[in-house]
């Protein structure tokens, strides 16, 4: 069984404001909702690639190519049911459903520290407690996950899916915590 309690890897940076700054595109999603749907589970976005480099800037040093970085905030109040993900079939068109799920690898990267109220579960498993910087590898395609937050502050992360390189693996198979400077 996976364990998810203790972070994957980690990235310290002094982190961009995660506000909004590019809107999502009208077929951003891959779950078959509109992006009306899906803002009623979370607010998310794109990075600005000027303001907020460092976002997109995570996925190269986690050895993921091609990365689709979404800012995900979720307000209080809001909530995503458990669901697994269908494999980014809408922004990883050029491949087969075969290569999205052998190539493809998705993870959080949580930009604040945990706070009282918000949910993360994986599998039979409640994550809390993380830090700033800490990174979340899950197998979205056949874990079931959900969120929640019923606190008092916006749990903001980044979604960062890309196709693996050596490097994803290396940082994959290592029995240590990653840790990158950023």
């Amino acid at each position: 069984m996976n364990t998810y309690l203790t972070p994957w890897a980690r990235i310290n940076c002094n982190w961009p404001d995660s506000g909004i700054q590019l809107l999502l595109e009208a077929n951003a999603h891959t779950d078959n909702k509109t992006k009306e749907q899906y803002a009623e589970y979370v607010e998310a976005g794109h990075p600005d690639p000027e303001s907020q480099h460092q976002f997109i800037k995570a996925a190269e040093v986690l050895g993921l190519s091609d990365p689709y970085v979404l800012i995900n905030r979720q307000h209080p109040g809001q909530q995503m049911p458990i669901h697994t993900d269908l494999g980014s079939a809408r922004r990883y068109h050029y491949m087969t459903e075969e290569q999205r799920h052998k190539k493809l690898e998705r993870c959080f990267l949580f930009l604040d520290d945990w706070q009282p109220g918000q949910v993360i579960q994986m599998q039979d498993e409640m994550i809390q407690n993380w830090k700033c910087g800490d990174v979340l590898w899950f197998d979205w395609r056949t874990t079931p996950h959900g969120t929640a937050n019923f606190g008092k502050k916006i749990r903001p992360l980044l979604l960062i899916t890309g196709v693996a390189t050596p490097e994803w693996q290396k940082i994959h198979n290592s029995s240590r915590l990653t840790e990158f400077n950023l």
